[in-house]
């Protein structure tokens, strides 16, 4: 949600990169745009007034994001100790929709087999990976085409392989029936590139139905992290504990613990930008 003074302050969000805007509904000095952004990993706000407006609207968001509960750490009985990492790295998303790929589309056609994506790291950061998936219909029954996925650090003038001559491997017994899509994804390191092209294609021109390509940067000043566990004892109501983690290099930190107590229940785990 957005909040501030913001009756003079028109506010847009786009979750394609800039090429279609939505607008918000004004509640007070608050605009929530969960709807217009839910589902999606990354997103752009746009404020439309100048800068005399801006500095006396007093303007500030907030971005919740929802994992996946199998993915959080959950406690046990007794003493906990924490390990907390941070990669310090961040990503910039051409995917996982057709209109975010598109977004980054600068050359070839979906339905054409050949398609590719440019993606750079923002505020002059340095590319550190590239993560890469296809979506394509292999015919029926699957054909021997050979599928790549490559990418370019040079602007289109060579490329190197992600994933090379992936086909798919047919063996008997089969159906009498088939399923006439398929897969592709892959991923390799970068060494402090800049704009970086993904390109994939095939021999036979089997059509795409959806791509994304993904990539990691190095974050020049990765801001602290705040972690906070709630949980449940035996008969007891629900308790927090929060440890705050500062910036700095990539590395694994093990000093806090939490006591749980008896019969511990996690129910949730919340991590915060400082």
């Amino acid at each position: 949600g957005v909040r501030g003074k913001l009756s003079a302050v028109p506010v847009a969000v786009s979750v394609d990169g800039g090429k279609s805007w939505k607008s918000g509904e004004v509640l007070g000095e608050a605009i929530d745009l969960t709807d217009a952004v839910k589902g999606h990993q990354q997103y752009w706000l746009k404020f439309s007034a100048g800068a005399e407006k801006l500095k006396g609207a007093e303007i500030s968001w907030r971005t919740v994001c929802q994992t996946n509960v199998a993915t959080i750490p959950h406690l046990k009985d007794g003493s906990n100790r924490i390990t907390f990492a941070v990669s310090g790295r961040g990503l910039i998303s051409a995917g996982p929709t057709k209109a975010q790929a598109g977004a980054h589309q600068v050359e070839g056609k979906l339905e054409g087999g050949n398609v590719t994506l440019e993606l750079s790291p923002p505020r002059g950061a340095k590319a550190s990976h590239v993560y890469a998936a296809s979506w394509q219909s292999s015919g029926s029954p699957p054909s021997g085409a050979k599928y790549q996925i490559e990418y370019s650090t040079d602007g289109g003038k060579s490329w190197r392989a992600v994933v090379k001559d992936w086909s798919i491997i047919r063996r008997p017994p089969e159906p009498n029936d088939f399923w006439s899509q398929s897969f592709c994804w892959g991923d390799v390191g970068l060494e402090g590139a800049g704009a970086v092209r993904v390109r994939f294609s095939n021999n036979e021109r089997k059509g795409y139905r959806k791509v994304e390509g993904h990539l990691g940067y190095e974050v020049r000043e990765p801001s602290g992290t705040t972690v906070t566990f709630a949980w449940r004892e035996r008969g007891g109501g629900i308790k927090t504990a929060s440890h705050v983690y500062e910036s700095g290099p990539a590395k694994e930190d093990s000093s806090w613990t939490i006591d749980g107590g008896k019969d511990v229940r996690t129910a949730w785990v919340e991590y915060a930008a400082k």
